[in-house]
């Protein structure tokens, strides 16, 4: 990755780590190679990242990375405190999103958090321009399906969830959303 890849992933790593409670099972759904679990360690109790672009499976001392598509490759039975989709769900085909939403609400525990950061349409404009100047890598824009902010709350039902928090960020070309698993009684 690019310079300027790198700074914007931070960024949105540190804005969705702001809302991990310390200590917290972590799974990260597009994990690239790690980060998070690299660079908030402490925030860590143990965690699982998945992600296609890994080279292959990696085992750490709290944390394990495995190369797959999720949940269709996600054969682990744990359940998590928090679920992170940091710039993840625009990838997804609709049908894919609304699985994976599911299957994220079956590992969670009672008032667990998904984390999830979403670019604007824009963004997407502005990688290929930057991408043409050769200031970013962007090497997965062509995944991306347009995503739309307001279909949100499609994929989270209301009995299901509860919206904790959203807020703009990254000069308003980024949204952060954390919904909690709503507990039944």
């Amino acid at each position: 990755m690019k310079y300027l890849d790198i700074f914007l992933q931070k960024w949105r790593m540190r804005k969705a780590a702001q809302f991990v409670p310390p200590n917290s099972s972590i799974l990260d759904i597009g994990c690239e190679d790690g980060y998070f679990f690299t660079y908030f360690n402490h925030l860590v109790s143990y965690g699982v990242g998945i992600d296609p672009y890994l080279d292959q499976d990696k085992e750490y001392a709290n944390y394990k990375l495995i190369k797959g598509h999720f949940p269709s490759q996600f054969y682990l039975s744990l359940s998590f405190d928090v679920v992170l989709m940091i710039a993840t769900i625009e990838h997804l085909p609709l049908q894919n999103q609304i699985d994976t939403i599911n299957s994220c609400y079956q590992l969670l525990k009672p008032n667990g958090r998904i984390i999830l950061t979403i670019p604007a349409p824009l963004v997407d404009i502005i990688l290929i321009v930057l991408k043409k100047l050769g200031l970013v890598e962007a090497r997965s824009l062509h995944e991306h399906y347009g995503f739309e902010v307001s279909q949100i709350n499609l994929l989270f039902d209301k009995n299901d969830w509860n919206l904790y928090h959203k807020e703009h960020f990254q000069l308003g070309l980024n949204h952060i959303f954390i919904f909690e698993k709503r507990v039944h009684e």
